[in-house]
C-alpha cells in the first residue's frame, strides 16, 4: 500500500474515532448501561489501533523527512485521549464532564487544523 492508501484509512479512522467518542459521550447521559456492552468496549480500541497504525505507516513511508507539525499532532492526540477518557469515565461532576469534553473537542479541532495547515500552531496562528 502506498501513502495515499494509508492516508485514506487514517482519515476514515479519524472520523470513526470522533464519531464514536461523540456517541459514547451521548450515551453516558442517555443510556449509560449501553456503554458496558461488549461492542462499545471493543470497537473504539480497534478503531484507535487502526488510526495509530495508519499514522505510523505514513510516517515510515515519509521517513526521514517527517515534519515538525507531526509532533504537534501527537501532543494534540495525547490531550484528546486524556481529556476524552476523563469525560467518558472519570469525571463525576457535570462541570468537570463538560470541561473535559470541550478540551477533547478543542484537541480534535487543533489536530485537524494542524493537519490542514501543516503548521504546528494550527489554528493558534
Amino acid at each position: 500500500m502506498d501513502y495515499a492508501d494509508w492516508k485514506t484509512i487514517h482519515l476514515t479512522m479519524v472520523v470513526a474515532s470522533v464519531a464514536g467518542f461523540l456517541l459514547r459521550f451521548g450515551l453516558r447521559f442517555a443510556a449509560p448501561r449501553l456503554l458496558r456492552s461488549r461492542l462499545l468496549r471493543i470497537v473504539p480500541h480497534v478503531v484507535d489501533t487502526l488510526l495509530l497504525a495508519s499514522a505510523i505507516a505514513m510516517v515510515l513511508i515519509a521517513w526521514p523527512s517527517v515534519p515538525g507539525w507531526i509532533r504537534a499532532k501527537i501532543v494534540g492526540l495525547l490531550v484528546y485521549i486524556v481529556a476524552g477518557s476523563y469525560a467518558l469515565k472519570r469525571a463525576r461532576r457535570p462541570a468537570s464532564i463538560a470541561i473535559a469534553f470541550l478540551v477533547a473537542m478543542a484537541a480534535v479541532a487543533y489536530i485537524v487544523a494542524t493537519a490542514y495547515s501543516k503548521n504546528p500552531w494550527g489554528f493558534l496562528m
